[in-house]
């Protein structure tokens, strides 16, 4: 018994591919056999010294072969914050503070304002993913789309989008889940009466 391979890759491509970094289909059945008879609760099957591959995860590693990407060494070069439409208003309260420390690591700027636009400083939709990971991440939310900085583009409007709309997301993310299942019920329904 043996399984055919079919795509536009050469058979021997794979044979080479499978003699250098998998098992044999003997060994395979073999694996499979003994893990049927009896059980296990987990269960690893490699080519390679198990002890071997976990020592070596732990010194070879981003920190051990990129140093310089480490948080404590690498020096973060800070800019002024730029000239803008906007004046300067300072931080009213700690989710405001927290909110402009989020945006001024992010885009290395010293001085953000809860007024400034985002867009206005130089951030763009890569760093805007970025940003609503971080700021997910620091306000312990479970989701933040997208659409929420092109709303709330300035941190006065994305902290009080946080604090007034989370019950909202929630509700509105629920409801969106409840929407699809139910057109999906009803395509499916329609499919099957057709």
């Amino acid at each position: 018994m043996a399984w055919q391979v079919t795509t536009s890759q050469p058979a021997p491509f794979f044979e080479e591919n499978r003699r250098t970094f998998g098992i044999s289909f003997k060994e395979g059945m073999a694996v499979l056999q003994r893990l049927l008879a009896p059980s296990f609760p987990q269960v690893i099957v490699s080519t390679q010294d198990i002890q071997a591959l976990v020592d070596l995860s732990n010194t070879f590693n981003v920190n051990s072969q990129f140093p310089w990407e480490q948080s404590s060494s690498r020096q973060i070069v800070t800019h002024a914050r730029p000239v803008l439409k906007n004046s300067y208003i300072a931080p009213r309260n700690d989710k405001e503070r927290k909110m402009v420390r989020i945006w001024e690591e992010l885009l290395a700027i010293d001085g953000i304002g809860i007024y400034d636009n985002f867009f206005d400083l130089g951030g763009n939709s890569l760093l805007g993913v970025n940003l609503l990971t971080q700021v997910r991440k620091e306000f312990n939310l479970e989701q933040l789309p997208a659409y929420v900085l092109y709303e709330a583009p300035c941190v006065e409007a994305m902290t009080q989008y946080l604090t007034q709309g989370k019950q909202t997301l929630m509700l509105n993310a629920l409801d969106e889940r409840s929407n699809k299942r139910q057109s999906l019920l009803k395509k499916r329904m329609r499919e099957k009466n057709a």
